[in-house]
């Protein structure tokens, strides 16, 4: 039995999750699709995720016909469920005999002769594998590689690992049989036969199975991190289903049915019939669809606010698409900036809240406008992996996407995720006559990055945020984009979060007449808390000092005059005038992959 190693909820969903290698205590193992063992009694039904945007979403991302079967679990973690468990398997199975050099599958035959006892025996995975980018994976063929274009003979199970410096030309593969070598360093940049093995898709000590394939494989370091790229979908929640009573009264109404909830609970007259909702919270509590504590929050709440709420869910549609959605996101803090969410300061309410703005906290910073959000829910799901190896970037070609999800036995498919509740900054235009509406932007920079907007043809869709849209060549969004990078790096040093632990949203629309308007949301979350600390809230009141240091990242970089000089080519290039020195952040915080950044148009538009 192996042992249990703890990661975070977060992390299970953001870098790991079915098909990534574990760097365990026992060695490198890949987790299993189907490896997910929950306790006695616990189902993914009681681990449902309630979003209805991203259940709305998510069968056209997939391109999953009937939305009803898409579906996203809450991962599993301690306080969430008791000791939950995730099976892996060994993977790579070939390993190095520190020892004596010698690369084998079941034993060094050295160690073997010596009657070393196992844990006398110094051992480490080998640190390649081979992959496809149709997801496949699998151990390096080693007999192929060093015999290939010459005749083979029965593989003798191990070969001499000879090294001689530390790049991949000074190894030498040997065959102990006939002598025959191959440079490592060679083989590396070479394609091979791909096997069509997915190791997450075995059980635990189940052999290899392996299918056809007609892409090539490629040798790549198994901790390389293009081997495996998640695909990450998050969205907040907001207006109309902001509160926690509309996710309890959405759980009900998709248990009745939208036409039965009405006439069942809610008299002609508009009254509520709170007998009914009582018999019938009751009822699905003991079937287990609805958890006493949501029962008991709901039944605690004044009937106009569960009328309204009920309401709000028979009535609301949310967008199919993720444009539409990001576009209810924009739009609900613009709202929320002048309004307030919610609208009315209710204290019965404000503790239910999934998002809250209050407009007497706004500041003016001109040219900008700072709105603290002083709570905020986002719901996370991982819908499968890339394995971005190969020429496939250089082709501008997207790797396919692997499926991740779990099948139950009534045919849905369950998605990894979890919720987490935070804070932020809301950052846009001051408020004037246009609404926030500007004309396009004029400057060389922002030319060129306009010219490759309006080039359907420039780059892949692939690399985009939203594969029907390419909102992110539109020189406001870099410029945007660029902003909220140096805010993110200026930011970590007055909040007290690290760079890494803040993550940005950043917004985009375009008018008919080519005038755009945009923002973006500077924000924290964590899973297990109402909020934080308020770390990011309170800097609303210093802003102008955080605004000055962003002026002179903007304005200079370190690797000037090189990083400055750096211009943006359309069709070629992902960024301008951007480096590590000064606006590239981690992975962890930006949802473009550092791409899209370009400080030149940023200077064009006047706004510093």
């Amino acid at each position: 039995m192996g042992q249990r190693q703890s990661i975070r909820i977060s992390q299970m969903v953001l870098t790991l999750g079915p098909g990534a290698i574990l760097e365990s205590r026992e060695g490198p193992r890949v987790i299993l699709q189907n490896g997910l063992q929950l306790p006695p009694g616990i189902s993914l039904e009681d681990l449902k995720l309630a979003s209805p945007e991203l259940e709305t979403l998510l069968p056209r991302l997939l391109g999953a016909g009937g939305g009803a079967s898409i579906r996203i679990f809450q991962v599993p973690g301690a306080g969430i469920v008791e000791n939950p468990l995730w099976k892996t398997k060994p993977f790579p199975e070939w390993h190095l005999c520190v020892n004596h050099q010698i690369l084998y599958r079941e034993q060094c035959p050295e160690c073997q002769k010596e009657g070393r006892p196992r844990w006398h025996r110094r051992k480490e995975a080998v640190r390649f594998v081979l992959a496809c980018p149709a997801g496949h994976l699998d151990d390096v063929n080693w007999d192929m590689l060093v015999h290939r274009g010459h005749p083979s003979h029965q593989p003798s199970g191990y070969y001499i690992w000879e090294s001689k410096g530390t790049s991949l030309s000074d190894i030498q593969i040997i065959c102990p049989a006939c002598n025959r070598r191959r440079s490592l360093g060679e083989a590396y940049g070479e394609s091979w036969p791909c096997s069509g093995r997915f190791p997450e898709r075995e059980g635990q000590g189940q052999p290899p199975y392996r299918s056809r394939c007609e892409q090539r494989a490629y040798i790549l370091q198994r901790q390389a991190s293009n081997l495996r790229i998640p695909e990450i979908v998050s969205l907040f929640t907001v207006p109309p289903l902001f509160t926690s009573i509309h996710q309890v009264i959405r759980k009900l109404v998709q248990q009745l049915t939208p036409g039965v909830a009405q006439v069942l609970l809610v008299s002609p007259d508009g009254a509520l019939q709170r007998g009914n909702l009582e018999r019938t919270l009751d009822s699905l509590v003991k079937e287990g669809y609805l958890k006493a504590p949501e029962r008991d929050e709901l039944l605690g709440s004044p009937d106009a606010e569960i009328v309204r709420a009920l309401r709000d869910v028979l009535e609301y549609s949310p967008p199919s698409d993720l444009a539409s959605l990001l576009s209810q996101e924009f739009r609900a803090f613009l709202r929320g900036t002048r309004e307030g969410i919610p609208p009315i300061r209710d204290p019965a309410l404000s503790s239910r809240v999934l998002l809250e703005v209050k407009p007497g906290l706004v500041r003016p910073y001109p040219p900008f406008r700072v709105a603290p959000v002083s709570r905020l829910r986002l719901v996370t799901v991982q819908i499968g992996y890339r394995r971005n190896v190969g020429p496939v970037l250089e082709q501008s070609q997207r790797p396919d996407l692997v499926d991740i999800s779990i099948q139950d036995q009534k045919g849905n498919r369950w998605f990894p995720g979890y919720e987490s509740t935070g804070e932020g900054l809301f950052i846009t235009l001051a408020d004037t006559a246009e609404n926030g509406w500007a004309q396009p932007l004029l400057g060389t920079a922002a030319s060129r990055w306009m010219e490759a907007y309006r080039n359907p043809d420039a780059y892949d869709q692939g690399l985009f945020r939203d594969v029907e849209q390419r909102v992110e060549l539109h020189p406001y969004f870099v410029a945007w984009h660029t902003f909220s990078h140096l805010l993110i790096r200026a930011l970590s040093v007055d909040s007290g979060y690290s760079a890494p632990s803040i993550r940005e949203r950043v917004y985009l629309e375009e008018a008919r007449d080519g005038r755009v308007r945009g923002g973006v949301l500077i924000y924290t979350t964590s899973r297990g808390g109402d909020g934080s600390l308020g770390g990011l809230l309170v800097l609303a009141n210093t802003f102008d000092r955080i605004l000055e240091r962003v002026r002179e990242m903007a304005r200079s970089c370190s690797a000037d005059p090189l990083c400055q000089e750096h211009d943006f080519v359309p069709g070629k290039a992902v960024f301008g005038a951007a480096c590590h020195a000064c606006c590239l952040i981690s992975e962890t915080s930006c949802e473009h992959r550092n791409y899209w950044l370009d400080r030149s148009v940023l200077l064009e538009t006047g706004w510093l």
